[in-house]
């Protein structure tokens, strides 16, 4: 029993020094909400926590919420909406249905920055990522060409997976630039890191759709809310809603499917065979679609 006192005495100390710490930051954090030095809290959407302050992943009795498992599940599946409607639905009623399918697939915007900014946290090798990521986006590039302009090499748009790839490399040189660089010289690297990582998608054309949408540039403006804005969590999804509202309607929907993500946090680990089939499901897709159009 007495251990069990000093041990609980010593997470009740633990918890008021980061209760200090977090003061502490408040005075650093820009009144827009978005800053390099820090950020406080602000969640009515918290994260259950064990007692070393690590959000609980493995709890496999998880009944409500949207866990990242469920939400690469719904990804999955607004993929073949946009690539199966591109394709078979092409002719049908004039080209209307495969618009439609088309807006409705970008409500997963969000979706794909979001898993993307927790892959980022939660993965042991960020360089593996890194090339994971780098292979996926070449294996898919010809097939989404083919796909999307009927081109074997189109340079009007490239994959959505270059999005991730990109957004990806800024997260760590963010990192990098907060754990390395102090003061103004930590926010200058670290705006002029961002604004690098926001032209190499609008230069690369990184998912741009039917004209109109620059999926790329969506995919990594939302990432970048939801890390540097991931200590407040309401002005985290009204900041992303808002821009997803004025990106077509459609990624401001997916922003608030968002809100009903698990409080658990991330939920069950995934399954190596579960995470496999989650890398090979869209150039599968694109493979499917390709055949299609040449039959």
């Amino acid at each position: 029993m007495i251990m069990g006192f000093f041990k609980n005495k010593k997470f009740l100390d633990k918890q008021t020094d980061n209760s200090k710490d977090d003061s502490s930051r408040l005075t650093s954090t820009s009144l827009s909400g978005v800053s390099f030095n820090g950020y406080f809290h602000e969640s009515s959407h918290e994260e259950k926590l064990d007692n070393n302050g690590n959000p609980i992943r493995s709890d496999k009795n998880i009944k409500k919420g949207i866990t990242l498992n469920k939400l690469k599940v719904m990804c999955a599946s607004m993929i073949v909406l946009s690539v199966f409607g591109t394709t078979l639905l092409s002719n049908f009623s004039g080209g209307l249905f495969a618009v439609l399918c088309e807006v409705v697939s970008w409500t997963a915007l969000p979706w794909y920055a979001w898993a993307l900014v927790r892959g980022y946290h939660n993965t042991h090798n960020v360089t593996f990522y890194g090339l994971r990521l780098l292979a996926l986006a070449l294996i898919c590039e010809v097939p989404y060409d083919f796909v999307t302009s009927g081109k074997i090499w189109d340079m009007s748009s490239q994959n959505p997976v270059f999005a991730l790839l990109i957004s990806l490399v800024v997260l760590s040189g963010l990192d990098m630039a907060q754990s390395k660089l102090k003061g103004f010289i930590k926010i200058l690297m670290s705006s002029i890191i961002v604004i690098a990582g926001a032209l190499w998608n609008l230069i690369g054309m990184v998912g741009v759709r039917q004209r109109i949408m620059w999926g790329g540039i969506i995919i990594f403006v939302l990432a970048m809310i939801f890390e540097l804005m991931k200590k407040r969590e309401i002005s985290m999804e009204l900041t992303a809603g808002m821009f997803g509202g004025l990106s077509l309607v459609a990624p401001g929907i997916g922003v608030a499917v968002l809100h009903y993500r698990s409080v658990y946090g991330d939920g069950p680990m995934p399954t190596n065979r579960f995470r496999w089939i989650m890398y090979a499901w869209y150039p599968l897709m694109l493979l499917v679609a390709s055949i299609i159009i040449l039959l």
